[in-house]
Formats: structure tokens, C-alpha cells, sequence
């Protein structure tokens, strides 16, 4: 069942949860609760989201499968760690008990019953938590976990006379679990201090003083204050005030950034010199900085569909193993082994058998790789996304404010007569226009006499007495304006013309971006095969942008069009990531196998439908967010090929007689520990 955060779903934290094998059960088993109408576990922050009748249910449920446990409210203070845990110095204490216990009965100084006693005590004291749970879980019928295993592969190795071993395998067991569940922490820690960072206060600026405000009271429209070293708190037009502020917070960019009257600044932006003056462009739900917080969360809260198959291989990998260890014991018994050997290479299996290092590295390796994604400004919002981005075999871009700056300047102004009278008339078209072209053309005017404008083609209006207007050259010709050239123009024209005749034309041009041709050499290096632009520019000057980029171009595209090409290549098996950032990009994003919005201004519905949101409008994002999917599942494969290969060796040796408990150990611990530790590289600086 998919999962809504709706009006029912409340939040809990889940104090000492480091096992993801026990979160997957303990998520699986919630869900077939009649008390539980809903329930999303996510073990990367530790958090249930449950809407339930019955919260004590719940919390025996949770405490049967995982004793130690507990459900406290999301904003609650932690409790310290419980005493039945294993701390470093209770292990290293063990540690060195075992080492001065190894020497002592490899030299021979004491034999018999004493050395034994010292084995059992050091066995009982270290393996106590473990042996615990494990009776737990065998009476409440849980029998297929690693405690359980753990227990009866040490417990039947003191049956053989392998004591010393026994109690090697589970001081070095403890070892791993400790070490995993730092690893699991400090993830943790890191993507917690991301989203706690988040501004506080805003300076709302109240008749000639300020009022320090919680930026979500502060409703669109309203001034507010930021001063130097302080966070921007919302997303905000600068009205009075210069600068550079730093965006590292948003973007991962270091370099600071120049700030004057008329910049938009995202919240989460820091003032690094004055003080500014601000208008407040939207609530703070919908800010850059809350777009953050919910990407990250909404990409928490969906599984990538290889870490879903590896927690249902994981249900069915360790009960296979504990029948081939059965097998194994059955088939060299009946070959003529003695049982106490047969039984001991059997128990070299079930030390192996344990799935921890496929289960904690493969959310590890997501959670990092998103968390590294979201200090560079990269906002995945479905886990998925970063799977899919390993298949892309084209990139489409819209145009305007993807690969261009989106603030088209004026290029060139040509005039049939006088450039006076053609300014003049451009001057009050244009006071009538909503256009972008308008604040282009920044030259203030009176609104001229009769003024009616058609939204994307242009104006009419009386202009000395004269019905005049601009726009389109079929725009003007449909109005039954005369004299209009013939052809299609090369730039973003507007045509001017009255009953007089023709006046001449304005052109403007769009620049490009300074990383466009860096970012598209980038993507072809990385051999991406196709790399087009789809735009509702002008064909023609969609083509001679293509021509300068040299990629396929497509001009005068309406939304639907735009979708139809891209349905195109993912229904011949391309996959397809398009970027864009408007609002009737939209359809788009959500149809293509990967949706990219570009920069922290575009449309909110872009955004929202993106599968990432990208806050730096740099397009050199688009390779880096390859190159994340690519490095991600690399990692992921090292992980699965080192923990399975490893294992399945370890395994043969051990049905062999080759391989003992303490090679059993490096299988299941030292194969974990190798795989956690590659999974920390996935949340390294992306370059």
C-alpha cells in the first residue's frame, strides 16, 4: 500500500534501533496488525510514521521482535544508551581477557578445567546480550535472525570442545555489531544536522523597528531584515542593501555570490557583509530551504527497488542457509565423518550465514549518497531515481533558464525609419505588457490609450492617434497591421508597426549560460547518446542555439509535444532524464525515467514533480547527478559481490574442513565491517 503522510500519521522516534534486518521486521509485522491502519518505518533516521487505535500494541510488538526498543515522541529527549548494550570498554576489556586466555593456552602454562572455566566466564559475560535476545526471539517464535544463529553455532562448538573459538566468534561478533551500529550513527548525525540547520527566526520589520518572528508565521509579502552572518529565513526580492552572500548551505558551491536590490535570495542563504532589506516571496513551506527538508524526507520514506529485493532476499537467504548446514551435517555424517566433525563444519556455515552486511550497507550506501546529494544542492526526492540515472541513454533540456540565463537583453534595435518613433511606440507596448520582454526592454512608460494585450503574442493600443502595436509578426498580421517582413527570425524579435506602416523590430537574445557548452561535453564524455533541446522558442532560434551547442534542437513545442517526444524514446527503450524548471515542464518531469528541476526559482509544480530538484541552476548539476547514479550503484555492486563472493567461498571451505570459526568470523564480521565501510564512501564529496 503506498504510503501518504495524511492527517492520522504521527511520527516516533525508535531509541537504540540498529539493526535493518529488525527494522524490515518489525515494519513487515506492524503492517499486519488490525490495530495499524498505516505504518512507514525509516531506518536511515529511525523514525515510525504510524496511524494506529492502539499504540501499547505497537510497543509490544516492537518490543518482541527487537527487546530494548523503544517508541518515544519524535521531539523527545534521547535516553542514554542501555546498560545491555556493549560499550568500547566492556569490549576491549573482553578483548584483552581473550588475548591473555589464547596466549596462556597456546603456551601451555595453564591446562585442564581452569582454562575452560575462564573461557565459559569470558563466553557468559561477552555473549550474554546475545544469548538473551536470542531466547527472547526463540520463545516468542522468531528463529531465523542472527542472534539466533550466533547463539546455537557458539553453544554447539563448546559440544566439540571448540570453547576458545566459541568465545572468539562472539567477543569478535560484538566487535562488528558495535562498529556497525557507530557507522549507522554517524549517518545519522550527519543527515540530522543537515535538516536541523534550518533558519530560526526572521526580522520582521514592523513601522520603524523589527519583531523577531518563527519564519512560518510570516506570510508572503512582508519585509524582513537580515543582517550580517545571519540566515536568510525566506525566500526573498532584496529591496535595499548590497553584498555577496554564501549559498554553500543550498547549492554546495563555496564561492560567495553578489547581492543587490531586485536579486531573489533563497532562505538557508547566509549575509556575509551589511545589512539587507527584504521582501518575503512565498511561505516558508515553500521555500528553497523546506524544499530541502521534505526531498530528503520524501526520498527517506521510498525504497530504491534494489535495497526493496535485498531485504526480501535477506527473509529468505538465512533460513536457506540453516537447511543447507542441516544438509551438510546430514551428508558428511552418512559419508562416514564423525558427527562432531560434521557438526563443527556445519557451524562454520551458520557463523557465515548472517545477512548484516548486505542489509545495513545496501540503505547505507542510498542514505549516503543522498545526504552527499543534498550538501550540494542535489534534492532526490525518490530513492529510485539514483538507479535509474545508471541506465540514461538521452537528455532533453528545456531551454529558457535551463541552458540559458532565462533574462533575455536587448541585442540589436532596427528601425525603417526613425528610431525615435520606434522607440516611442516600443516604449508603450511594452508599459502594457506583462511580458518578460517587458522588464527586458526596462525602459519606464506611460500606459498608452486602448492598451489590450494577448497573452505570449503581443499589444495594441493608440499611439498619436494611431492604432499601433507589437508583438509577433503573425501576431501583427492577424491584427491586419501591413508592411510586416517576411521569413522567421534568428532572434526573440518584436515587431513594431501602426496604420502608418512598419516601424522596424527590437531583437533580444537569451544568453546562454556560462556552463551550458562545459556541462554538454561532460554528458557526451560520460557517453550519453543523445542530447537534445525541446523548447517553445522559435524554431529558428531554437536551431541556431542547437547549431552553436551542436545537439538536436526542437523549437515551437507546446507541453503536450514536449511529452510526446520523450514518450517517444522511453517507448523504444531510451531512457530519458529531462530537464527543465517551468511550469509547463511539469508533464514532462513526470513522465521521463528521470525528472530534473534546474535551479531554486523554478516552478514549484517543476519541483514538485521533478524526481530531483536541483537548487544550482549550473547545468554542470545534470553530469554530476550521472556520475552520483554511477558511482551509487558501483558501490552497491562492490557491496552485494563482496558479501555474497566472500561468503559462498567461506562456505565452500568450510563444507571442506579448509576453513574453521575463526575464517568464519572475517566471513560474517570482517565481510560486514569492509562492506559498511565502502557504503561511508557513497556520502563523500561529490568533486
Amino acid at each position: 500500500m503506498p504510503w501518504r503522510k495524511g492527517a492520522e500519521m504521527k511520527a516516533y522516534k525508535l531509541e537504540n534501533l540498529t539493526c535493518a534486518h529488525c527494522a524490515a521486521t518489525i515494519e513487515q509485522t506492524l503492517a499486519g496488525l488490525a490495530s495499524v491502519r498505516e505504518v512507514k518505518l525509516l531506518f536511515a533516521t529511525s523514525e515510525l510514521h504510524l496511524d494506529t487505535g492502539d499504540l501499547d500494541e505497537v510497543k509490544r510488538i516492537i518490543d518482541s521482535i527487537e527487546p530494548g526498543v523503544r517508541v518515544v515522541e519524535k521531539d523527545a529527549e534521547p535516553a542514554p544508551e542501555p546498560s545491555g548494550l556493549p560499550s568500547w570498554w566492556g569490549l576491549t576489556a573482553a578483548t584483552a581477557v581473550l588475548a591473555v586466555l589464547l596466549v596462556v593456552q597456546a603456551a601451555g602454562w595453564v591446562t585442564g578445567w581452569p582454562v575452560d572455566a575462564a573461557f565459559a566466564v569470558l563466553y557468559l559475560a561477552a555473549g550474554w546480550p546475545v544469548l538473551k535476545t536470542a531466547g527472547l526471539h526463540l520463545v516468542r517464535g522468531r528463529v531465523f535472525d542472527e542472534n539466533f544463529l550466533m547463539a546455537i553455532a557458539t553453544l554447539a562448538a563448546w559440544v566439540v570442545g571448540a570453547g576458545a573459538e566459541a568465545v572468539s566468534v562472539m567477543v569478535f561478533y560484538q566487535w562488528g555489531e558495535w562498529l556497525q551500529d557507530r557507522a549507522v550513527e554517524k549517518s545519522r548525525r550527519s543527515l540530522g544536522a543537515l535538516l536541523a540547520g534550518r533558519p530560526r527566526t526572521a526580522r520582521v520589520v514592523v513601522g520603524t523597528g523589527v519583531e523577531e518572528k518563527d519564519p512560518n508565521l510570516v506570510l508572503p509579502d512582508t519585509e524582513f531584515e537580515v543582517r550580517m552572518g545571519e540566515q536568510v529565513p525566506l525566500d526573498g526580492l532584496v529591496l535595499e542593501g548590497q553584498g555577496t552572500m554564501d549559498t554553500s548551505a543550498l547549492t554546495g558551491e563555496s564561492l560567495p555570490r553578489s547581492v543587490e536590490p531586485g536579486i531573489e535570495v533563497a532562505a538557508g542563504s547566509v549575509n556575509l557583509d551589511g545589512v539587507w532589506r527584504l521582501r518575503s516571496l512565498r511561505p516558508f513551506s515553500q521555500s528553497a530551504w523546506a524544499h530541502i527538508v521534505t526531498s530528503v524526507d520524501k526520498a527517506l520514506e521510498t525504497k530504491a527497488p534494489l535495497e526493496r529485493f535485498i531485504t526480501r532476499f535477506a527473509r529468505i537467504y538465512t533460513p536457506a542457509v540453516l537447511v543447507l548446514a542441516l544438509l551438510t551435517f546430514g551428508a558428511l555424517s552418512w559419508a562416514g565423518l564423525p558427527w562432531h566433525d560434521s557438526l563443527y563444519r556445519s557451524l562454520v556455515l551458520l557463523v557465515i550465514s548472517c545477512p548484516c552486511a548486505l542489509v545495513v550497507s545496501v540503505p547505507l550506501t542510498y542514505l549516503g549518497a543522498m545526504g552527499a546529494a543534498s550538501r550540494h544542492g542535489l534534492l532526490v526526492r525518490d530513492a529510485g531515481a539514483l538507479d535509474r540515472l545508471v541506465h540514461i541513454g538521452a537528455v532533453a533540456f528545456d531551454k529558457t533558464g535551463t541552458l540559458t540565463e532565462g533574462r533575455p537583453i536587448l541585442k540589436a534595435l532596427v528601425a525603417t525609419g526613425s528610431e525615435d518613433e520606434l522607440r516611442e511606440c516600443l516604449d508603450g507596448g511594452f508599459s502594457a505588457s506583462s511580458h518578460p520582454l517587458a522588464r527586458a526592454w526596462g525602459r519606464p512608460g506611460t500606459a498608452p490609450e486602448g492598451a489590450e494585450e494577448t497573452r505570449g503574442q503581443g499589444v495594441t493600443f493608440l499611439h498619436k492617434g494611431l492604432r499601433a502595436g507589437i508583438g509577433r509578426r503573425d501576431f501583427l498580421a492577424v491584427q491586419g497591421f501591413t508592411g510586416l517582413p517576411h521569413g522567421e527570425d534568428a532572434l526573440t524579435t518584436v515587431h513594431a508597426a501602426s496604420e502608418a506602416g512598419y516601424l522596424g523590430r527590437a531583437d533580444f537574445e537569451d544568453p546562454a549560460k556560462v556552463d551550458t557548452p562545459r556541462a554538454l561535453g561532460e554528458l557526451r564524455a560520460l557517453g550519453v547518446g543523445q542530447l537534445v533541446v525541446l523548447s517553445g522558442d522559435s524554431t529558428a532560434v531554437v536551431q541556431r542555439w542547437g547549431g552553436v551547442w551542436g545537439l538536436g534542437a526542437h523549437g515551437g513545442l507546446l507541453p503536450d509535444e514536449k511529452l510526446a517526444f520523450v514518450e517517444n524514446w522511453e517507448i523504444q527503450g531510451t531512457r530519458t532524464l529531462f530537464v527543465g524548471d517551468g511550469l509547463n515542464d511539469a508533464p514532462v518531469l513526470a513522465r521521463a525515467s528521470v525528472g530534473v528541476s534546474l535551479g531554486a526559482s523554478a516552478s514549484a509544480a517543476a519541483i514538485e514533480t521533478a524526481d530531483i530538484a536541483v537548487l544550482d541552476p549550473s547545468p554542470l548539476q545534470v553530469p554530476r547527478l550521472v556520475r552520483l547514479g554511477r558511482r551509487t550503484r558501483t558501490i552497491l555492486y562492490q557491496n552485494i559481490g563482496l558479501a555474497l563472493g566472500l561468503k559462498a567461498f567461506f562456505m565452500v571451505l568450510g563444507g571442506l574442513g579448509l576453513a574453521g570459526l575463526w575464517e568464519a568470523v572475517f566471513a560474517d564480521v570482517g565481510v560486514a565491517l569492509l562492506a559498511v565501510a565502502n557504503s561511508l564512501r557513497a556520502g563523500k564529496s561529490l568533486g
